[in-house]
């Protein structure tokens, strides 16, 4: 499958000058990027024992994020996909389901990796 991370998103402008006052000047040896991201997303819940695909935009305690995204970041463009667990319930998603959201495509466990390390691995290319 794919490793397993814990992190906190933060959403703002670079220019914002309640960030740039307040959060930056704090974070030493820290690079920060402007990023662009234009997704389409879902949820994948138990609901009674029975998987169900619901929109980001429907309420639900526990599931799946199943995310296709299309990422600017340093004037490049580049697409992800991501499974991301939310929630106390655990959910089981078998390989049948998977399968079927990426068809024959085989993802690598090299290729797991949450956004931070994406550009962090994006960054030290430059």
């Amino acid at each position: 499958m794919g490793y397993c991370e814990n992190w906190l998103k933060w959403s703002f402008t670079l220019d914002d000058p309640k960030i740039k006052n307040s959060i930056l000047p704090d974070c030493d040896n820290n690079e920060w990027l402007e990023v662009t991201k234009n997704r389409l997303a879902l949820n994948i819940i138990d609901t009674d024992g029975q998987l169900d695909i619901q929109p980001l935009s429907i309420y639900s305690a526990s599931g799946y994020q199943v995310e296709y995204t299309l990422v600017q970041v340093i004037s490049e463009t580049r697409y992800t996909f991501a499974l991301e667990w939310f929630g106390e319930e655990h959910i089981d998603l078998s390989d049948n389901i998977l399968s079927s959201i990426l068809g024959e495509e085989k993802l690598s466990l090299k290729q797991s990796m949450s956004y931070a390390a994406f550009f962090k691995n994006k960054i030290s290319n430059y």
